[in-house]
């Protein structure tokens, strides 16, 4: 199967090269001859001016980047109608449409309308192309009949191919060696606001529209574990992104992660910068889980964590509530939890200006959050004086849940969530081990997450 594939994609590749087609997004085409080229935000046109005794005449193709389809192929097309033609012109013209279906199984949905703007009178034509989970669009502004041959080459030419994307398990791509009927095994809650698609393949959930930026996670069929989870995870990690290559100008270091969870399965997560040559680098991440001898395997997409309104290191990151709230239905607690790991010195940011969490084996905790000297401890006790607030207290947890008793305030206790992992951004020649701790905010009710390093 391996072997077919490989030819079939080789074949297509000699097609592109000898028809000397481009790619953009998950469409194939040859330009116009002759017309002018733009490339801006993130979108490609091609246009052509004429003058003829006094008159002008014109022609503009644009490429739009895929969206999420919402499975529809007729609200995919309203949907488009209004962000690209409506919202540009605030033409209110009967539209007329008509619907095809492509040989390979994409629905096409064209729609034209006579627009007028400053005095001139064309032709605005919308093309919007469903299928595998997406949507690409292509508008075309047309002022003189001249011009219609060579729009018809131009989609004449125009091949789609279903997306390489993470999460778009309704493509017939699915993992080697997977097994069926796991997906129920998946117990989780999808981020607010993010929609959920289930396939006989595989779960994807997508977030809301950030603008720009398309957002996914995806839940896999389980597997069968090989001898290695770290093999194991490069394995699924180049399967599902092999659509993609790797890329070294990313702003976010490339990192592996690995931790055990508080119900006992441990889990390794891969994150690299990727993206396909010509286009805007992304992030890319796979999260595999090991329970006994089956894996679990979760991809995420998104713009890179220093930008990405997601998975975001200075926005929003859906992961760990995501990460709190995933379990599996048929395996059992085999762990003690993460008493003992959370267990010493753990501070974030500078040595002596930071936040700083001491846990200790007895159920006492120290935390202090303004410029401070630390001294030892002993195996019973926690103690830090501060020149700023600090609080002494008591601590709990079940699973990976922690509630915070302050001495002071033991009428109002503090929960939240919290995880111990290691990171290497070398490949795995240093690890650091890290401390992440999800709590509310009393200023502004908001989550928030902090990361704490282990002091050595």
């Amino acid at each position: 199967m391996k072997l077919v594939i490989f030819l079939i994609a080789t074949i297509l590749s000699m097609t592109d090269i000898c028809a000397q087609k481009e790619k953009f997004d998950i469409a194939s085409f040859i330009p116009p001859k002759g017309w002018q080229r733009l490339d801006s935000n993130g979108m490609v046109l091609f246009q052509n001016i004429r003058t003829n005794n006094g008159s002008t005449r014109f022609c503009q193709i644009f490429l739009f980047p895929s969206l999420a389809s919402t499975g529809d192929p007729a609200k995919d097309f309203a949907s488009e109608w209004n962000r690209i033609v409506v919202r540009a012109t605030h033409t209110q013209q009967n539209l007329t449409t008509e619907t095809q279906k492509t040989p390979d199984g994409w629905i096409e949905t064209t729609g034209y309308a006579n627009v007028q703007q400053q005095g001139i009178t064309y032709t605005c034509m919308l093309v919007s192309i469903s299928g595998f989970g997406k949507v690409m669009s292509v508008m075309v502004n047309v002022a003189g009949q001249e011009f219609m041959g060579e729009v018809q080459l131009f989609f004449n030419n125009m091949d789609m191919r279903a997306p390489v994307v993470l999460g778009d398990l309704n493509s017939n791509q699915k993992p080697p060696d997977a097994s069926t009927g796991s997906l129920s095994d998946y117990v989780y809650t999808a981020p607010p606001g993010w929609s959920i698609k289930q396939y006989s393949d595989g779960i994807v959930i997508s977030a809301p529209d950030h603008g720009n930026e398309r957002c996914l996670l995806s839940l896999w069929p389980m597997r069968n574990a090989g001898s290695d989870l770290w093999t194991d995870a490069n394995n699924i990690f180049a399967e599902v992104f092999k659509g993609y290559q790797p890329k070294n100008n990313g702003l976010t270091p490339n990192s592996i992660i690995k931790g055990i969870s508080p119900q006992g399965w441990e889990y390794v997560i891969i994150k690299k910068s990727i993206g396909i040559n010509g286009y805007a680098t992304v992030f890319g991440f796979l999260f595999v889980a090991r329970l006994g001898n089956q894996l679990a395997p979760i991809s995420g997409i998104s713009k890179d964590p220093m930008v990405s309104a997601c998975f975001g290191l200075l926005q929003t990151d859906v992961w760990p509530k995501f990460f709190y709230s995933l379990q599996f239905r048929n395996w059992k607690n085999s762990a003690p939890g993460i008493s003992k790991q959370i267990i010493g010195d753990w501070i974030g940011g500078g040595a002596t200006a930071a936040g700083k969490f001491s846990f200790a084996p007895n159920g006492r905790y120290a935390n202090a959050e303004a410029s401070q000297q630390y001294h030892s401890m002993s195996d019973g006790e926690v103690l830090a004086t501060t020149q700023g607030f600090f609080g002494d207290g008591a601590y709990t947890l079940k699973g990976n849940q922690i509630t915070l008793i302050k001495d002071r305030d033991k009428n109002n206790p503090e929960h939240g969530y919290i995880r111990v992992e290691e990171e290497s951004i070398d490949n795995g020649i240093n690890w650091t081990e890290k401390l992440f701790l999800l709590r509310t905010s009393s200023v502004d009710g908001k989550e928030y997450e902090v990361s704490l390093r282990r002091m050595k």
